[in-house]
């Protein structure tokens, strides 16, 4: 016999897990009254999920206290801003279907894990991203890019945050690239403005 779990909980339970990106954990209010005071609580955030009738608040989970004592590793990274923007393509993906509606963007800031985009239209927090590379010559570049939308940038109308979810190789290689690239060129920069700098006896 084959057992299994079933009921409103196990889908709210899918649709909060469908917010996460990689080591992160999310919680509903309930969830969150029911653990106490000893959970570490980051970030608050409200979304609507498919076949819930009501806005659900989730909170992010940085850690738990009491005997516990245990804390989620920080996974942030810098991001680096780009001499150029690289222009791309996306479209929202909805219940892990692409909408088949392309707009237009560019990445302005990249690490191997994330980026700072420019979207043409708005996206909403926690939307999923299927995202294209556009190279110089205004093709394609090979491989494709997910990520999370995580918030719009401060102080910027279309400019967001997101998390990538998903890299193919060829994207990675180009971002270890990049990535590597302008870190070079900054040690260089800080080492000739050492150089040059006076020395104070």
């Amino acid at each position: 016999m084959k057992y299994g779990v079933v009921g409103s909980h196990v889908n709210l339970t899918s649709r909060i897990q469908s917010y996460t990106t990689g080591g992160q954990i999310l919680i509903s209010e309930a969830t969150r009254q029911d653990v106490g005071q000893i959970l570490k609580i980051g970030k608050q955030t409200e979304v609507r999920a498919k076949g819930i009738e009501h806005p659900i608040t989730l909170f992010e989970v940085l850690g738990i206290g009491g005997k516990h004592k245990l804390l989620l590793t920080d996974i942030a990274e810098t991001l680096v801003p780009l001499a150029d923007e690289i222009p791309l393509r996306y479209e929202v993906l909805e219940a892990n279907q692409a909408s088949g509606k392309m707009a237009n963007g560019g990445l302005t800031k990249v690490s191997r894990k994330g980026a700072e985009a420019r979207l043409e239209t708005p996206v909403p927090n926690l939307s999923n991203l299927k995202m294209r590379l556009i190279g110089s010559g205004g093709q394609e570049i090979p491989g494709a890019l997910y990520g999370k939308v995580m918030g719009a940038v401060p102080g910027s109308s279309t400019g967001f945050s997101i998390r990538f979810t998903s890299v193919s190789p060829e994207i990675e290689t180009l971002l270890r690239g990049l990535t590597a690239s302008i870190a070079s060129a900054d040690e260089a920069g800080a080492g000739r403005g050492a150089s040059s700098s006076p020395v104070s006896a």
